[in-house]
């Protein structure tokens, strides 16, 4: 007889909204939230940078990455239910009670009471995250949309790089910055890499960090979604010089990135 299939636990990377008048699997089509409540932008990107700072600390859901949170007036207000239902296995899915009276509540009450679904939400699958996901939320009201997230990083006995984008409201770029750290001096020094279309495009673009004869090199994901992007910004990599970055000559951005031909 086999032993029994673990299945991987995933860190948490991306929280979205959707609305129904039922509860899951009645036959009453879904949505994403937005026309049954109203659910703004700077609402869904806030859970974008709650999640991604989730995958920042290795806090898991289990098997599944993706949290989608069902908003209907079905269950009783605060009620939240988490459900076996599913489209892909790196989904998972939980209802939330919410009264159509959430729509007389203006911006900031529905932003305070959408983040405190999501945190319910997140700790109901994962009771022991309580306390982080508190801590988290009073990050994100501190920085907002100026938080950085970080995507990959490196360290040498010489130097730390970190490599981080921002998550902002659509339809805004994501800025994607590299900040380098000298050990022997404490210097510090940023240049932002490349603005772009969206936040996922980003965590695509970032992948191997390596130095090379001087230089900074950052190579994106291996992987369809990598290549994709790669495509899709017309380059292979990123290539920052150190001592021109360590020395203010950057002017806020990649000295040189080679650029993939034209096809």
């Amino acid at each position: 007889m086999g032993s029994p299939k673990i299945e991987k636990q995933w860190p948490l990377r991306d929280i979205r909204y959707f609305e129904c008048p039922a509860i899951i699997g009645a036959a009453e089509p879904y949505d994403h939230a937005g026309t049954l409540f109203h659910v703004t932008p700077s609402m869904d990107a806030w859970a974008r940078r709650f999640a991604s700072m989730c995958r920042e600390r290795d806090l898991s859901i289990g098997h599944a990455h993706h949290l989608y949170i069902w908003l209907t007036p079905a269950l009783r207000d605060g009620e939240i239910r988490p459900s076996e239902f599913q489209q892909e296995h790196w989904q998972r899915w939980v209802m939330c009670g919410l009264p159509k009276t959430f729509n007389r509540l203006n911006e900031q009450g529905r932003r305070a009471r959408l983040q405190r679904v999501t945190i319910e939400s997140v700790a109901a699958i994962a009771p022991e995250s309580k306390s982080i996901l508190e801590e988290l939320t009073g990050i994100l009201d501190r920085f907002g949309e100026r938080l950085e997230i970080t995507l990959k990083q490196k360290e040498t006995r010489k130097y730390r790089i970190v490599v981080g984008h921002t998550i902002p409201t659509w339809p805004k770029p994501s800025e994607v910055w590299m900040t380098l750290t000298e050990g022997s001096t404490g210097r510090v020094a940023r240049c932002k890499l490349i603005e772009t279309q969206s936040d996922e495009d980003a965590m695509f673009l970032v992948g191997r960090i390596c130095l090379v004869k001087g230089d900074i090199v950052v190579h994106p994901r291996s992987s369809f979604d990598g290549d994709y992007c790669a495509r899709k910004y017309n380059l292979s990599r990123f290539v920052v010089p150190i001592e021109p970055l360590l020395h203010g000559r950057t002017q806020g951005r990649t000295h040189r990135a080679y650029r993939s031909r034209a096809r």
